[in-house]
C-alpha cells in the first residue's frame, strides 16, 4: 500500500482546475474551428454579392461552389497526413503546433476576408483546412499528455 500512495504522490500535477478548464479550452480550438468555418462558408457562398465581387459574374457555379468548399478538406487531409503531422510536431512540439494551428486559421480567415478573385479565396480556404487538420491530429494528442 505504501508503495501506491508513493507512485500516485508523484503524478501530482502542480496546477488546479483552472489549468485543467484552460487545457480543456485551448485543446477544442479544432472542433471550434472546423465548425465556425462550416457555419460561415455556406452563408457567404449563398450570397448574390460573392459571386459578383469574387468572380465577376451573377451566382455561382456548381463547380466553383464545389471546389471553394473541398478545398478546405484537402487543406485539413495534407495537415493530417503523417509525416508533415510529424515533421510540424518535431518542429514545434504539440503546444507549438497547436498554436500554429490557430495562426494558420486566422491566416486562412484573412485572406478569404481579403479575396479579390477565386485564387485567392482558394488559398484562404486551403490554409484554414490545414489549420484543422493540424489542430485535429494534435488537440487531442496534447490534452492525453
Amino acid at each position: 500500500a505504501d508503495l501506491e500512495e508513493k507512485d500516485a504522490e508523484s503524478f501530482e500535477g502542480q496546477g488546479g482546475i483552472c489549468v485543467v478548464i484552460a487545457v480543456a479550452i485551448f485543446s477544442s480550438l479544432a472542433g471550434l474551428l472546423m465548425g465556425l468555418d462550416i457555419g460561415y462558408i455556406a452563408g457567404v457562398k449563398s450570397m448574390k454579392t460573392f459571386a459578383h465581387d469574387l468572380l465577376q459574374h451573377d451566382g455561382l457555379m456548381e463547380l466553383e461552389d464545389s471546389v471553394i468548399t473541398m478545398i478546405f478538406g484537402l487543406g485539413a487531409v495534407l495537415a493530417a497526413f503523417p509525416p508533415v503531422m510529424q515533421a510540424c510536431v518535431s518542429a514545434l512540439g504539440r503546444k507549438g503546433a497547436v498554436v500554429a494551428g490557430g495562426w494558420f486559421f486566422c491566416l486562412g480567415a484573412a485572406l478569404q476576408c481579403a479575396a479579390m478573385n477565386l485564387a485567392m479565396m482558394l488559398l484562404g480556404r486551403l490554409t484554414s483546412g490545414f489549420s484543422v487538420g493540424l489542430l485535429s491530429g494534435n488537440a487531442p494528442v496534447y490534452t492525453s499528455e
